[in-house]
């Protein structure tokens, strides 16, 4: 089920959660992002500046998992970035019980949240590659949704039948960010369809 509603109210919220201003993340607690136009799934810091010796990061990625799941994977999240720093990336196991030896395989779209069962299927995550990083979305979104690619792989996908962009990934050029951006109704329309909960996880960190 997918509500609207305001998650907290900001006056009740404690001041160091704002006290650094490249990591504020109190607007994602204290407004429904969905009452937007658009809904960030994935967001990156790839130029920074802060104090002399300092580079303030922000890395957002998205996920599903099964309804009313959360709470049994809350406690295994620990610091975000150590528990789902492979998402979207494929893994390969060789598991010993003392008696016999089994292989196990998890593709780029099924990720297995850390001491739990759970199977988590990404939406935006970052692949790093040897030119570079970039964010991958899952093909499941346009291939449902019925989006297309504009040309030159323009980094847009849009509704052809509606003449509308659905679907973007931008470069925030003041904030340094690159991000990708879904129209919320296209969201929640896919949401409906999955009758899975998504989970956005955000950190931000000073290196």
């Amino acid at each position: 089920m997918v509500s609207k509603s305001q998650l907290f109210n900001k006056r009740d919220l404690p001041d160091h959660l704002s006290g650094i201003p490249e990591l504020d993340l109190t607007t994602d607690l204290i407004v429904d992002p969905l009452e937007a136009e658009w809904f960030c799934l994935g967001a990156w810091t790839i130029a920074s500046e802060g104090s002399p010796g300092i580079r303030t990061v922000v890395l957002r990625q998205s996920f599903l998992i099964p309804p009313a799941q959360f709470s049994r994977i809350f406690d295994s999240l620990d610091f975000i970035g150590n528990v789902i720093g492979d998402l979207g990336q494929p893994s390969a196991s060789t598991l010993h019980d003392g008696k016999s030896v089994s292989y196990r395989y998890l593709p780029a779209h099924a990720f297995e949240i850390r001491s739990t069962s759970i199977i988590a299927e990404p939406l935006v995550s970052v692949h790093h590659a040897e030119r570079g990083a970039a964010f991958l979305i899952n093909p499941d979104i346009c291939l449902y949704l019925g989006l297309e690619e504009g040309e030159g792989a323009s980094g847009t996908w849009w509704d052809v039948r509606r003449g509308k962009e659905a679907l973007r990934r931008r470069l925030v050029e003041d904030e340094g960010v690159l991000a990708v951006e879904i129209r919320a109704e296209y969201l929640m329309r896919y949401l409906r369809a999955r009758r899975q909960a998504l989970v956005v996880a955000t950190t931000g960190c000073c290196s």
